[in-house]
């Protein structure tokens, strides 16, 4: 488990992990003070997409009309979320965004997660932890602002500004409008392309 968590992390420095990190930034900026609820949300998306996609009970990366539905979904779940200002609707774009940013990404493959996808086929279940702890390690800065925000509230309460969660849901805007024009897969792809394990 823990190759599978350092080999995460080390994905961290390769471009094909920033389809789902930019993501991740603008859920964080996003949530401000509600990091820890959301981000974990984006984490636990983020990796059970990931394991239903390995064993193949996902869908297979959106297409054409699914996009541009997916993508103006997005935009409608971030507008309602940025005028509700409440942590459910920020927990739920952050499990939209999460989901959508996995469901494109084209990970980038080492030894330890190349062993993992080829046996959570045949052997889903037991693969789930170590999908987990895949995506924890390549979230892991998420991770640590979620857990320091629980942890230390008054800390991130700086946080709380209203441009700052503005900045955020660009992020996500700007992601949703990729998506909906059908580039945001185009994007997974060079990143891939670009990165060597």
């Amino acid at each position: 488990m823990f190759a599978l968590f350092a080999e995460g992390l080390e994905s961290l420095r390769l471009p094909c992990s920033y389809v789902v990190l930019a993501p991740a930034i603008g859920v964080a900026l996003f949530a401000r003070h509600r990091a820890a609820a959301t981000i974990g949300a984006f984490v636990l998306a983020a990796a059970l997409v990931a394991w239903l996609r390995f064993a193949g009970w996902w869908f297979e990366t959106p297409t054409g009309f699914t996009q541009v539905v997916v993508g103006v979904a997005m935009v409608g779940i971030a507008v309602l979320s940025f005028r509700a200002d409440h942590w459910a609707t920020d927990v739920s774009l952050g499990v939209v965004t999460s989901g959508v940013a996995v469901w494109s990404w084209i990970p980038c493959v080492g030894p330890e997660l190349g062993d993992l996808i080829g046996e959570v086929g045949s052997e889903p279940w037991p693969n789930l932890a170590g999908t987990a702890t895949f995506m924890v390690g390549l979230l892991t800065p998420f991770v640590a602002l979620a857990a320091i925000e629980a942890t230390f509230p008054k800390i991130t309460a700086v946080l709380d500004l209203t441009w700052i969660r503005t900045v955020g849901a660009a992020f996500i805007v700007v992601m949703a409008v990729l998506v909906s024009a059908t580039l945001f897969d185009d994007l997974a792809s060079e990143l891939a392309q670009r990165s060597a394990f």
